[in-house]
C-alpha cells in the first residue's frame, strides 16, 4: 500500500509539475509534444528510450523532492509548483519588457497609438501576399501551409 501511494504520488507529482519542470532555459514557452520531445530526448538521436524518459521522470522528481527522502509530500509539490510559477511569471515579465522595447520606437518609455498598431503591420503585409492590402482566407491558409 505505501509502495503504491509512493508511486501514485510520484506520477501525481510527475504530471503536475511536468510542464513546469520542463522549462527552457531561454524562457521559451515549454509544452507540447515538441518540447516534451526534445527534452525527453537526451541524446538527440530522434528517438525517445525508456532510459531517457525514466531519467527526464528522475529529473523531475529531484526537483520536487525538496528534502531528498525520495518521497515527494504535498508541501513539497505546492512549494515546487510556486517555486514554478514564480519563475514563468518572472520569465514573462522579462519577455513583456523586451517587448515593450521593441515597440517603444522612440525609446520615450511610452507606447502612442502608433508605435501600438506598428507591432501588426510586418504580419499583415507577410499574410497579404497579392499586396491588395486585404487577407483573404486563403492567403492565411497558405500563410498556415507554410508554418508545417
Amino acid at each position: 500500500m505505501t509502495r503504491t501511494l509512493t508511486l501514485a504520488i510520484a506520477a501525481l507529482a510527475t504530471a503536475v509539475a511536468a510542464s513546469n519542470a520542463l522549462a527552457n532555459e531561454d524562457g521559451k514557452r515549454a509544452h507540447g509534444p515538441r518540447h516534451l520531445f526534445e527534452r525527453a530526448d537526451a541524446d538527440k538521436d530522434g528517438v525517445i528510450t525508456r532510459a531517457e524518459v525514466d531519467a527526464m521522470h528522475a529529473e523531475m522528481f529531484a526537483r520536487i523532492d525538496a528534502d531528498g527522502d525520495g518521497f515527494a509530500s504535498k508541501e513539497e509539490l505546492a512549494k515546487a509548483r510556486e517555486k514554478a510559477d514564480q519563475e514563468r511569471k518572472e520569465k514573462r515579465m522579462t519577455k513583456s519588457q523586451k517587448r515593450f522595447q521593441r515597440m517603444d520606437a522612440d525609446g520615450d518609455g511610452q507606447l502612442s497609438a502608433e508605435e501600438f498598431a506598428a507591432r501588426g503591420a510586418p504580419m499583415f503585409e507577410r499574410l497579404d501576399t497579392d499586396g491588395d492590402d486585404a487577407i483573404t482566407r486563403e492567403e492565411i491558409e497558405a500563410a498556415r501551409g507554410k508554418r508545417g
